[in-house]
């Protein structure tokens, strides 16, 4: 189903790809959704601890979860794996391709930020 691309929702959205990026950017982890900085790792509903300094793909984003936002930002993120990889969506699991050995920070960082561009480019379904 296509998302009701309201200019709010791309902002909420937007804003959530962006907090994602930053986190994945100050450090990046495999094998959990995040880690502290002592290298321990935090289950999915504490990736937005305070504790934690690095996150996984799916971990950077996880305080939006149960939301529509996650939701679209996830399936944002599915998107453009599935296309760097040659893979539908419906094939891409986010978790097994940020924790694919030689997987590196930069991808994920460029992964982001061509999920931001894919929602910045997508039309409202407002009146104009």
């Amino acid at each position: 189903m296509k998302p009701n691309w309201t200019t709010e929702h791309k902002e909420a959205v937007i804003a959530v790809l962006v907090k994602g990026l930053k986190r994945i950017q100050r450090g990046w982890t495999q094998g959990a959704m995040a880690c502290t900085v002592d290298g321990r790792s935090l289950p999915s509903l504490a990736a937005g601890s305070p504790e934690a300094c690095r996150w996984c793909a799916i971990g950077a984003i996880t305080d939006a979860r149960n939301t529509s936002v996650w939701s679209d930002a996830i399936d944002t993120l599915r998107a453009v794996v599935a296309a760097r990889t040659q893979h539908s969506a419906d094939e891409v699991q986010i978790v097994w391709w940020n924790d694919a050995p030689g997987r590196t920070q930069a991808e994920v960082v460029e992964v982001y930020q061509q999920a931001l561009l894919r929602v910045a480019m997508e039309p409202t379904n407002e009146p104009a």
